[in-house]
C-alpha cells in the first residue's frame, strides 16, 4: 500500500480548477488496488468539498497541515489554532498594504476584499476561488467566527508576486511564533506553530503504519517542500517553482493542463512501484 499525496492548485486542478476525466479514473482505480489518496493543500474545508462529488479521496490535509481529516473514518484532527489577535495583527497589515484578506476556519471561508478593490491583480481564477466565500467587512468576519465559536486555522494576504515577497520579508518578525509561507507565488499563509503539509502527512502516516517509504508525493508550490522532500518518490509540475524543482525526484514533462500527473502515475504502475 502507497499513500500518494496531491496537492490542489497548480498540481492536480487544472487552471480552470476543475479535475480531468482521465485524473479521476486513475485515482479511483489506485483506491481499488489499496492505495490511499490524500489531497494536501492550502484550501480549507469548504474550498476542498466541493471537489468531493467528482472524487472523494481517503484522507485530506487542509490550511497547510492545520486540520487532518480521515474521510474514510470522518475523524478530524486540529493539532493548532490562530488567535483573534493574530487574525486583528494580519488585518491591519492586509488594510495597510491593499492586499485581499482571508480567513479559513474549520467551518467557513471569509474573503475580506474591501482593501484591494481599488487593484486590478485578481486573476479569473482568484475570483472563482473567492466566489466560494461570502464577502465579508473584517468585523463582522470576527462576529460571525466568535458567535459560532469556529477555529481559525490560516489566514492568509493576497497581493501581487512581487509585492507579497515584500510583505513577508517585512513583517515576518510579527508573527515569531508562527509557520509563515509564500505559496502559490502570491499569497502569504500563516498557520499554527509547526504546522506543515508534512506534519499533517505524517499523521496519516501513524494512521496507516507505514513510512515515507510509501509516500508519492506531487506538488508545484513551496509550501509543498515539506512533503516532497520526505516523500521516497517525489515530482514537480513544469509550472513548479524553480526552490520545487531542485529538491525532487523528477520534474515532470508537462504541466497541471496536461497529462503529466496521469503519465507519471502509469509509469509507476507499469514499473510495480504502483
Amino acid at each position: 500500500m502507497k499513500l500518494i499525496t496531491f496537492d490542489l492548485d497548480g498540481t492536480l486542478l487544472k487552471s480552470n480548477q476543475t479535475l480531468s476525466k482521465k485524473i479521476i479514473e486513475k485515482l479511483l482505480e489506485l483506491q481499488k488496488q489499496g492505495h490511499k489518496i490524500a489531497f494536501v493543500t492550502g484550501r480549507g474545508y469548504k474550498n476542498t468539498e466541493i471537489f468531493y462529488k467528482y472524487f472523494k479521496p481517503d484522507f485530506a490535509v487542509l490550511n497547510n497541515g492545520a486540520d487532518i481529516y480521515n474521510l474514510i473514518t470522518n475523524e478530524v484532527f486540529i493539532p493548532y489554532s490562530l488567535s483573534i489577535k493574530e487574525t486583528e495583527m494580519a488585518n491591519e497589515i492586509a488594510k495597510k498594504e491593499f492586499a485581499l484578506f482571508s480567513i479559513s476556519t474549520n467551518l467557513n471561508f471569509y474573503a475580506i476584499m474591501e482593501y484591494c478593490k481599488n487593484e486590478n491583480f485578481l486573476t479569473a481564477e482568484d475570483k472563482k476561488y473567492f466566489s466560494l466565500s461570502k464577502h465579508y467587512s473584517f468585523s463582522e468576519a470576527i462576529n460571525d467566527i466568535t458567535s459560532k465559536q469556529e477555529i481559525i486555522l490560516q489566514i492568509a494576504l493576497r497581493q501581487t508576486e512581487e509585492n507579497i515577497k515584500n510583505i513577508a520579508k517585512k513583517y515576518d518578525n510579527l508573527f515569531p511564533d508562527l509557520s509563515k509561507r509564500i505559496t502559490s507565488r502570491v499569497f502569504w499563509d500563516l498557520n499554527g506553530p509547526h504546522i506543515s503539509k508534512y506534519t499533517g502527512i505524517e499523521k496519516i502516516l501513524n494512521i496507516l503504519n507505514i513510512t515515507n517509504e510509501n509516500l508519492i508525493s506531487f506538488g508545484d508550490s513551496n509550501n509543498d517542500i515539506p512533503m516532497l522532500e520526505k516523500a521516497k518518490y517525489s515530482f514537480a509540475m513544469q509550472n513548479a517553482t524553480t526552490e520545487v524543482k531542485k529538491i525532487v525526484s523528477e520534474i515532470l514533462d508537462g504541466d497541471c493542463n496536461s497529462d503529466a500527473i496521469y503519465n507519471k502515475i502509469l509509469e509507476l504502475q507499469n514499473n510495480k512501484i504502483l
